[in-house]
C-alpha cells in the first residue's frame, strides 16, 4: 500500500535531505466515494523531489493499521531534526460528535470514532524535530483541521524541549462546514503555486528570483489570495517564524540584479505594455537627492506628497541609475544631470503590503547578494538586521518605496525598522503622508533632514512644465510631430 522515493540531497546542516510525507486515499470499503486524491500527493511529491531534493513517502490507500505504523515511522521521533517538512493528508473528512475532523482511511466506516486527526498528524510532525513544519490537509471539512491542529501545535512549540519547530503552518483545503470539491481544484492550485509562483505581481516579489527557496507562509498567502471560486476557501494557521521551507519556481541561477517592477515602470513614466522612458524633468529635487546621498553621515529622507505627484517616479530613477542593467539603457539616451552612481543604492524595497520582518527579509537579501552581508541559513528579521548593519564598516544606501501603502504595518515599520536603520545608514523613503489619533505624522517622526515634499507650491510651476514635456514625449512616442 505504501511506496517511498528520494531525490537528491537538500543542502543542510545535517546533510540529510528535507522530508515530504503523503497520505492519499482513493478507494474506501465502506461507502464513501472514490477520490483522486493521490493524482495531487504524487504530483506535490515530484515538484519537492525533482525541485528541491525532498526525501518523499507516500502512503496509498492506507487501512486503519497501516497509517499508525506507516505514519510513525515516516515521521519518527527526532526523525527530521533541523530539517524542512511537509506533511499532506488528502482524502474523506468527517466532522465527529467528539468536535474533531476525523480523517478517514481506506477500511473505515461512517460515524466512527476518530481515530485518525489532525491534532495526532500535527503531533507526530511537531515531534520530529524539524525546524519548518507545513500540514496540509485536503478533505471535506478541513477547517476544522486548522483549528484542532493549531491547538496542539500552540502547546507543543511552548512545551517540547528542542529540537523543535521555530515555525508551523497549517493549510486546510475548505472551511469547517464545506465539503471539498472533488476536482482536485486544491491540488491544482497548490501545484500551480509551486511550479508557477503567484499570478498577483506584489506576491511575486516574494519569490524572489535569487533565491532557491521560498517561505511556507507565502506559498500559503499565494494559495489564499488566489484563490479562484467561492464554492470553497482554504483555512490557514500558522505559528513562528517563517523561513525558507519550499521551491521557488521563479529561481534563476543566473538573473542579473534588477529594479522592482513598479519602480522600474515609475522611473520610465510608462505603462507595463509600453517600451521607452518618459520621465521628464524633476532636477532640482534628484540634485536634492544626489547631495544627500553623498555626505557620510547616516539618515532618513523622505519624499512625500499626494497621490500621482512622481514620488515613486523619483526614487525609482535613482535606483535605475545605481543597478547596471538600467544604468545603461537609461545613459544610452544621453547623459544625465543628477547621478547617483553605479552601485549607490544598495538595497531597495517596494513597501506595498509587506509587514516588517517581510522587508527586512528582502533588505537582507539584497545585501547578502552583494557582499556586504554574509548569508544566513535564513534571512534575518529586523532586530537581527539592524545587528548586522551595525557591524558594518561601510556606509549603505537603502530605498523604500510605498510606506504608506503597508497600510497599518507602515506605523510598525516605521518605528521599529526605519528609525533605526536611519542611525546606522542612509535611507531614502517616499510615503504619502499618514497621521494617527496616538502619535504624530508619518513624515516627521522620520525625516533627519528637511523632506522633498511635492505637495509644495514651490514645486508647481517646475511640476506643470514636467508635465507638459512629459505629454510631448509620449505624443511624439506615438508618432505626432510638433507643427
Amino acid at each position: 500500500m505504501a511506496g517511498a522515493g528520494e531525490g537528491g540531497i537538500e543542502a543542510t546542516a545535517s546533510g540529510r535531505p528535507c522530508q515530504f510525507v503523503g497520505v492519499g486515499i482513493d478507494q474506501y470499503k465502506h461507502g464513501f466515494g472514490v477520490l483522486a486524491a493521490l493524482k495531487g500527493v504524487d504530483a506535490i511529491a515530484k515538484i519537492l523531489s525533482d525541485k528541491r531534493g525532498f526525501a518523499t513517502t507516500v502512503l496509498r490507500d492506507v487501512t486503519k493499521s497501516q497509517a499508525g505504523a506507516e505514519l510513525e515511522s515516516a515521521l519518527p521521533l527526532g526523525g527530521v531534526a533541523g530539517r524542512a517538512l511537509v506533511v499532506l493528508w488528502a482524502g474523506h473528512g468527517e466532522s465527529s460528535t467528539e468536535g474533531r475532523l476525523r480523517l478517514i482511511t481506506h477500511d473505515d466506516v461512517a460515524n466512527g470514532a476518530p481515530l485518525y486527526t489532525a491534532d495526532w498528524v500535527a503531533g507526530q510532525a511537531v515531534r520530529t524535530g524539524a525546524t519548518q513544519v507545513l500540514l496540509v490537509f485536503d478533505t471535506c471539512f478541513s477547517g476544522q483541521a486548522a483549528i484542532d491542529a493549531a491547538q496542539v501545535v500552540g502547546r507543543l512549540m511552548a512545551d517540547l524541549p528542542d529540537p523543535k519547530p521555530v515555525w508551523v503552518g497549517v493549510l486546510a483545503s475548505a472551511q469547517t462546514y464545506e465539503r471539498a470539491r472533488d476536482d482536485g481544484l486544491f491540488a491544482a492550485e497548490l501545484r500551480r503555486v509551486l511550479e508557477e509562483g503567484p499570478r498577483d505581481p506584489i506576491l511575486r516579489l516574494r519569490f524572489n528570483s535569487f533565491n532557491q527557496g521560498v517561505r511556507g507562509d507565502d506559498v500559503i498567502d499565494a494559495v489564499v489570495k488566489e484563490w479562484p471560486t467561492d464554492a470553497q476557501r482554504p483555512e490557514p494557521s500558522m505559528f513562528g517564524r517563517a523561513g525558507i521551507l519550499l521551491p521557488n519556481p521563479l529561481y534563476d541561477p543566473d538573473a542579473p540584479e534588477r529594479v522592482v517592477e513598479h519602480l522600474l515602470l515609475a522611473a520610465q513614466d510608462r505603462a507595463p505594455d509600453e517600451e521607452g522612458s518618459f520621465f521628464t524633468g524633476r532636477e532640482e529635487q534628484l540634485a536634492q537627492i544626489v547631495a544627500w546621498m553623498d555626505q557620510p553621515e547616516p539618515g532618513v529622507l523622505v519624499v512625500t506628497g499626494p497621490a500621482g505627484s512622481g514620488k515613486s517616479a523619483i526614487v525609482g530613477r535613482i535606483v535605475s541609475l545605481s543597478n547596471s542593467i538600467e544604468r545603461t539603457a537609461l545613459l544610452a539616451n544621453g547623459p544625465v544631470d543628477h547621478d547617483p552612481g553605479r552601485g549607490s543604492v544598495h538595497a531597495h524595497v517596494h513597501v506595498r503590503r509587506l509587514t516588517v520582518d517581510r522587508v527586512a527579509n528582502l533588505i537582507d537579501e539584497q545585501l547578502c547578494r552583494t557582499g556586504l552581508l554574509a548569508g544566513a541559513e535564513q534571512p534575518r528579521d529586523r532586530y537581527e538586521l539592524l545587528g548586522a548593519v551595525r557591524r558594518l564598516n561601510t556606509q549603505i544606501t537603502i530605498v523604500l518605496d510605498g510606506l504608506d501603502e503597508a497600510e497599518g504595518e507602515a506605523w510598525v515599520i516605521a518605528g521599529d525598522l526605519v528609525r533605526d536603520l536611519g542611525r546606522l545608514a542612509r535611507v531614502l523613503v517616499a510615503t504619502r503622508e499618514m497621521g494617527r489619533d496616538d502619535g504624530g505624522p508619518l513624515v516627521a517622526m522620520l525625516a533627519t533632514v528637511a523632506p522633498i515634499d511635492l505637495g509644495d507650491p514651490r514645486w508647481v510651476e517646475q511640476s506643470e512644465a514636467d508635465v507638459r514635456e512629459y505629454v510631448r514625449r509620449r505624443l511624439q512616442h506615438e508618432g505626432w510631430t510638433e507643427p
